[in-house]
């Protein structure tokens, strides 16, 4: 009986370090402590890619940042799961949507499917505006957009009770009275912008985004170049609104399958 070491293996910012074991008897040749390496190793990674695969969220796919216009900005699409209504203390109904208002008050805090958190803390700020084009929203909408929170420290929202498979819609607006781009980040990034035209009655922007869930939270994170400012936040699935090939096109589909491989058969012979 020998001591045998196997080298390390890694892959990409992986690596199994090296195993050493006892090899077989010489009898039984060098294969056997050439497979019982390459077991141990391949053992060794392969738990070592599960582990780094469970911490990695789900990458959001973002639209185009969109400027505000009116009351369909909201998303009705899919099912609802939760909205809010940064530093209000009511809620607001928006497009048939009701965004919870979420005083802010201590970190992290807590509501619905939402928790958001913020070292420093929140600052509850008024956005709203007296002068057009804000100040031709609808009373409802001015009221979503009317208070947000502010802050020059990361503040990271957790999405939570998700469903692992599932398509989930992500929605959020910025709107202040002087423009402060805000950017977005979960894998992929969007920076919208508070007030795009800088203007007294400009209104800002907002965006959505969707994911597949991979576990049961998806975390977004919000900077800014000396803030971060966001007036509402909306989660929807989505999933049951993803298209279903129609009957139709299932048969379709089946009979020119069909026809290939009739094709293929007769091009064989």
């Amino acid at each position: 009986m020998g001591v045998i070491a196997c080298t390390a293996i890694s892959l990409g910012n992986i690596t199994a370090e090296p195993v050493t074991g006892i090899a077989e008897p010489a009898a039984k040749g060098d294969c056997t402590m050439h497979v019982s390496c390459r077991v141990v190793a391949a053992t060794v990674l392969a738990t070592a890619l599960l582990v780094s695969r469970s911490a990695e969220a789900s990458s959001i796919t973002w639209s185009a940042a969109m400027n505000i216009t009116g009351d369909s900005d909201v998303s009705t699409l899919g099912t609802f799961v939760g909205a809010l209504s940064i530093g209000a203390s009511t809620n607001t109904t928006v497009n048939g949507v009701t965004f919870t208002g979420l005083v802010l008050s201590g970190t992290p805090l807590t509501s619905g499917a939402f928790q958001l958190s913020n070292p420093l803390g929140f600052t509850t700020t008024s956005s709203g505006t007296a002068s057009a084009p804000f100040s031709n929203l609808s009373s409802s909408y001015k009221a979503l957009l009317s208070s947000a929170w502010v802050s020059n420290s990361t503040t990271t929202v957790t999405l939570s009770g998700l469903t692992v498979g599932d398509l989930y819609q992500f929605e959020w607006w910025t709107n202040f009275p002087i423009n402060i781009p805000t950017t977005a980040t979960a894998g992929q990034a969007i920076t919208l912008q508070s007030n795009p035209l800088d203007m007294l009655g400009g209104v800002g922007q907002f965006a959505l985004g969707t994911f597949t869930a991979d576990a049961a939270t998806e975390v977004v994170s919000f900077n800014g170049n000396f803030a971060n400012v966001v007036n509402g936040l909306q989660l929807r699935d989505i999933t049951s609104a993803t298209p279903v090939p129609e009957p139709a096109t299932l048969t379709l589909t089946g009979l020119g399958l069909a026809g290939l491989i009739r094709k293929y058969r007769r091009g064989r012979r």
